[in-house]
């Protein structure tokens, strides 16, 4: 979400020559710097919390299976990870994401870092 939030501001604040000349009416693509497949999603979780983390499907309602993540970014993250399948998602770039934020985007490990004790409680 900071990189969104980055993304935007620099979006906001370019002049609209170098909106336009750049950007106009282009697709921009906020995801991380690579593809996970939910093993490794659930590896990345595991490394930083210190908690053993599997990925398993899940059957019948997103909803109520969400429901046992008890915080709002887990929770999220929860929802992301069972409506993508066990696949590695949509292949993704992540460039002009990147051009935008002057670095790559963070990473999941990044991310469960910087929010750890929501993944921990």
């Amino acid at each position: 979400v900071r990189d969104i939030g980055e993304a935007a501001a620099a979006l906001l604040s370019s002049s609209s020559d170098d909106y336009s000349r750049l950007y106009h009416k282009q697709f921009v693509e906020c995801c991380g710097p690579e593809l996970l497949s939910h093993d490794e999603m659930a590896a990345a979780i595991s490394s930083v919390t210190g908690k053993t983390v599997t990925w398993s499907p899940f059957p019948g309602d997103i909803d109520a299976w969400c429901n046992v993540v008890k915080n709002p970014v887990g929770h999220e993250l929860f929802r992301h990870m069972v409506a993508h399948g066990g696949d590695k998602g949509i292949p993704s770039d992540v460039s002009t994401f990147a051009s935008i934020l002057g670095r790559n985007p963070r990473s999941l490990k990044d991310y469960v870092t910087e929010h750890r004790e929501n993944f921990v409680a």
